[in-house]
């Protein structure tokens, strides 16, 4: 599932603020909910709004779920629990700066879902002291908040490269993927593209630079090249894309019916 127009415009208001990304690579600010989303959220009943903030949320809830060392599968579980504690608990957040935004209270929330997990699966498995941790039990290194903002800086590349690839031709971006991604060669790169090899250099030269325009606070650090690798390499995979927003919006609609 990738997002939306929409979504994607809301990112790149992000980006185009060139004071958004400090020179330490440590994002401060985020793409702000708006807060007539946050208003609309408090109506049960408002399916679209429900959906934006789907649309906005699940993937960097998802990524930072798998960097903490979570399957797939238990990564869609910490996403759809935690929409649900949202959804619960809607009338309990009201957009005041004063108080820090949306984001760092949804953070709370999926720790909070991401503990209750772990400790789940400690009463179920109770492994021996000395047996290995299993790949939910892997903790990550980084910083949890560090963490966080990483996974969501991964989701704003993400929404321009979604931007990018509607706006050139489909063998264009192919060979920019393949090249930026795996690592291939020109000569390589153009024998899967059916392109010839000054073309593929071209369309990697033509699609940086698109990068490089609507992010200009990573281009302007020189750090651009590893953050889009990184951010192509995090995508959820397909099955995850069909399956997350059905999930959460069944559990939403058995939520409707119990308010």
């Amino acid at each position: 599932m990738r997002p939306r127009g929409g979504i994607c415009r809301a990112f790149l208001r992000f980006f185009r603020r060139r004071d958004s990304i400090p020179s330490n690579g440590s994002p401060t600010v985020d793409p702000q909910t708006q807060p007539g989303l946050l208003e609309r959220l408090a109506d049960a009943g408002d399916a679209l709004a429900w959906r934006e903030f789907f649309d906005r949320y699940w993937r960097g809830m998802f990524l930072f779920a798998r960097g903490q060392g979570c399957s797939d599968n238990t990564a869609e579980e910490v996403v759809q629990q935690a929409v649900c504690s949202v959804f619960e608990q809607r009338q309990v957040f009201r957009y005041d700066p004063s108080r820090g935004r949306f984001r760092n209270w949804l953070f709370t929330i999926v720790r909070q879902k991401l503990a209750l997990h772990r400790r789940s699966e400690a009463r179920q498995h109770k492994d021996p002291p000395d047996a290995p941790p299993g790949d939910d039990a892997r903790q990550a290194d980084e910083d949890p908040q560090q963490a966080w903002d990483r996974a969501f800086e991964c989701t704003l590349l993400q929404a321009v490269l979604d931007v990018v690839r509607q706006e050139v031709r489909p063998e264009t971006y192919q060979a920019f993927e393949l090249i930026c991604l795996h690592g291939m060669d020109a000569a390589r790169a153009a024998e899967m593209t059916s392109l010839s090899r000054n073309a593929v250099y071209q369309a990697h030269k033509r699609v940086m630079a698109r990068l490089r325009e609507l992010t200009g606070s990573y281009a302007a650090d020189g750090t651009l090249d590893e953050r889009v690798r990184r951010a192509l390499e995090a995508y959820p995979p397909p099955s995850v894309c069909r399956t997350m927003a059905t999930r959460v919006e069944a559990s939403l609609s058995r939520s409707r019916g119990m308010s």
